[in-house]
């Protein structure tokens, strides 16, 4: 004799096992879109480019310790471009400008540094500069550096005596130096502001020098 028992179980067994192939396969659905996310989103990445300081413009602080410094902080890119927007160094007239401009791999401007001679001793000649988009981060500290210094996790700008004025013929001169991000470091706050201002005194250290200047920096010793 067949019972009912028995007689049900086949169809009940119908839908248990596609209650379990909807499970795997839901469990399938989730890997593979974990898989594509992680793809999309960092593993399809190409190789992160290299900073080499022999690539770097005239208007950075020269040398490897730079090169190592962006390699370290700058936000990843498949490659690294160099701009050189101007470089007018003549002593003689005691006209000073440099501009570089570091891009990445889509042409996104991640670091400007500037050098601009001043006709001014005056430490308020600092203010208002490039300080537009570094005010994105309110809280500021004023180190001691030159006349005066400025630092913030977006900017920071160092303004370095240069010439005295003499009677009658020529104004006092000063150099406003800067580096002004275009994205984030990707350092902690407090280590962006460190990295921005010890490579703004490296290069108002090296303008100062090649700019002739013959009053003192009123840099830290680098």
């Amino acid at each position: 004799m067949v019972t009912d028992s028995a007689a049900g179980s086949p169809g009940r067994e119908g839908p248990r096992k596609r209650a379990r192939l909807v499970g795997v396969l839901g469990i399938v659905v989730v890997v593979a879109v974990g898989l594509f996310c992680g793809w999309y989103f960092g593993w399809r990445d190409e190789a992160r480019g290299v900073v080499r300081a022999g690539e770097m413009c005239r208007g950075l602080p020269r040398g490897t310790a730079t090169a190592e410094t962006l390699n370290r902080v700058l936000p990843r890119s498949s490659a690294y471009d160099f701009q050189e927007r101007t470089y007018d160094v003549d002593p003689a007239s005691r006209d000073y400008q440099t501009v570089c401009v570091v891009a990445d791999d889509a042409h996104e401007e991640l670091l400007r540094a500037t050098v601009d001679t001043l006709r001014s001793l005056d430490p308020g000649a600092l203010e208002g500069r490039v300080w537009q988009k570094g005010e994105r981060d309110k809280d500021y500290d004023r180190p001691e550096a030159g006349i005066s210094a400025k630092v913030n996790t977006w900017t920071a700008m160092i303004l370095v005596p240069c010439t005295p004025g003499e009677k009658g013929d020529s104004e006092p001169t000063s150099l406003h130096v800067s580096l002004l991000l275009g994205r984030p470091l990707q350092v902690s706050d407090r280590e962006a502001r460190s990295t921005l201002l010890s490579m703004t005194e490296a290069l108002a250290r090296q303008a100062h020098a090649d700019a002739k200047c013959v009053l003192p920096s009123r840099l830290p010793v680098g």
